[in-house]
C-alpha cells in the first residue's frame, strides 16, 4: 500500500469494481458484530440491551443480504461451540426455534449442563 495519502487514494480509485467491492466488504466486516452479550450489572455498562438488540438486528439484515445460511455452511450447535456458552433461556430458544415448543418443554426442567447436552442431541440434524 502507498504511504502517502494522495497515492493511497489514487491506488484505491484505480482498483477495478470487483477489487473495490472486496475491499469494501473487508472493511465493513470489522463493523459487523453478531455476538450476544448480556446487558446486566456484571458487564460494567459496556453494553445496553438496546445496543445489543440493534447490533443483532443489523447482523441479521446483513446475513440475509448475503444469503448466509450457517446450516448450509456446515455449522451445528454443540455443547462446546454454543450450547454450553449461552444461558438456559437461549438453549430453550434454540430448541424451540428448530423443533417447537413441545420439544423445548422436554428439557426445560434440566440443569444447564444436562440441558445443553440434551439440546445438542435434539438439535442434531434439525437444520
Amino acid at each position: 500500500m502507498p504511504k502517502s495519502e494522495s497515492d493511497l487514494w489514487d491506488a484505491l480509485t484505480a482498483l477495478d469494481g470487483g477489487a473495490q467491492a472486496s475491499l469494501f466488504a473487508h472493511c465493513a466486516s470489522f463493523t459487523a458484530n453478531a455476538v450476544y452479550e448480556p446487558a446486566n450489572r456484571y458487564n460494567q455498562g459496556r453494553v445496553s440491551a438496546q445496543g445489543v438488540r440493534t447490533r443483532l438486528d443489523q447482523a441479521d439484515v446483513l446475513a440475509r443480504a448475503v444469503g448466509l445460511d450457517m446450516v448450509l455452511a456446515g455449522w451445528r450447535p454443540t455443547v462446546d461451540n454454543y450450547l454450553g456458552q449461552v444461558t438456559k433461556p437461549r438453549i430453550l430458544e434454540a430448541v424451540r426455534e428448530a423443533k417447537g415448543e413441545s420439544w423445548a418443554q422436554l428439557i426445560d426442567h434440566l440443569k444447564k449442563a444436562d440441558m445443553a447436552k440434551e439440546a445438542e442431541r435434539l438439535l442434531d440434524g434439525s437444520g
